[in-house]
């Protein structure tokens, strides 16, 4: 089975962000939205996809390079805290 694309993975995870935005405003909880970067992320190491761009730049380092920024953007959702502004 083939894995997703660059711009599938981006599409889908774009599409869980707006839903965690939508779900963590209903509830009242930020700690979903901190939760869905960090599951972006995993995705990111999990299937190392890049654009055309940085393969060209990285070639054969590209798949640890996009685990490294999949690193990144969990350490972003474990770091960052969402305030929603509720009150």
């Amino acid at each position: 089975m083939k894995g997703l694309s660059f711009r599938q993975q981006v599409a889908a995870g774009g599409l869980m962000m707006i839903f965690a935005y939508v779900l963590a405003f209903r509830a009242n909880r930020g700690i979903i939205i901190n939760i869905c970067w960090g599951l972006f992320g995993l995705a990111f190491i999990i299937n190392p996809v890049a654009p055309d761009t940085i393969r060209r730049w990285f070639q054969d380092r590209t798949p640890g390079f996009m685990r490294v920024l999949g690193g990144a953007l969990i350490l972003g959702g474990l770091l960052s805290t969402a305030d929603l502004g509720l009150g």
